[in-house]
């Protein structure tokens, strides 16, 4: 099995996300940190599950508009999360 390593960049966003959505309703904030867990368990499980883009990887956030984007480092069973960014922008302005 994998591990995860979330980058200050991507945590960043996710806290942002979080607070957003804490604003909202604490009931989606926690909807939120749910399924971004899952997400995370799916890819410990199967990191290569997720979408080509370029050289890394996205994978969706159930329920959420958002798309985790990773590096896998197959010698050390790593996944890296770079980035939590919004599925629906333009792929030309992916921040990776």
């Amino acid at each position: 099995m994998y591990s995860i390593a979330v980058s200050l960049n991507a945590q960043e966003e996710i806290e942002n996300i979080e607070a957003l959505y804490f604003k909202i309703s604490h009931k989606i904030s926690d909807k939120f940190v749910l399924n971004l867990s899952h997400a995370y368990t799916i890819l410990e499980r199967n990191p290569f599950f997720g979408i080509r883009y370029k050289n890394y990887r996205a994978v969706t956030i159930e329920k959420f508009p958002y798309l985790l984007f990773y590096e896998i480092d197959e010698i050390n069973k790593k996944i890296y999360i770079l980035s939590c960014f919004h599925a629906s922008i333009n792929s030309e302005k992916y921040p990776i």
